[in-house]
């Protein structure tokens, strides 16, 4: 027992970065909750009914790419800091890059979802969502349905 405790200072974690990683965690669960929620008991409308909803800037999608952009703005900002002020501390820097890259990915995965939106409301077309090798295997004889939400706008 005490040749673990005797590395324990190797893990310190402040409590800000608790916090941030507890924040990040907890919005990403909800917000992968709420995707299944809205999937699920949706009743066939399209996501776009509920996650851009009818205000054109305070709706759950944006607000969650502004969110989202915060933790992203404040890992590139507490990661490059150090750097330039000379006081370059690795445990800190892995966590703050660690950080920027999964906002990173988050970003990505909500440019998808917005795609998506866009595809269900008709702005862009098959072609322009899905890749050519899903094409292949969502189209097989040539037979191309449009997507219609059964309730959507």
């Amino acid at each position: 027992m005490k040749g673990a405790l005797k590395h324990s200072h190797k893990f310190n974690v402040s409590f800000s970065k608790l916090t941030i990683g507890f924040t990040c965690l907890a919005f990403a669960y909800l917000f992968k909750v709420l995707i299944v929620f809205i999937v699920v008991q949706g009743d066939g409308q399209c996501l776009h009914n509920f996650w851009l909803g009818n205000d054109e800037y305070f709706n759950p999608f944006f607000l969650t790419v502004f969110s989202v952009s915060l933790f992203l703005f404040l890992g590139i900002i507490k990661l490059l800091l150090p750097v330039f002020k000379g006081n370059f501390q690795k445990g800190n820097s892995f966590f703050y890059l660690f950080l920027c890259i999964v906002m990173g990915v988050w970003m990505h995965s909500l440019y998808g979802l917005w795609q998506t939106f866009e595809y269900e409301k008709g702005n862009i077309t098959v072609e322009d969502y899905y890749t050519e090798e899903l094409l292949q295997y969502l189209f097989i004889g040539n037979e191309q349905s449009p997507h219609e939400c059964i309730s959507g706008i």
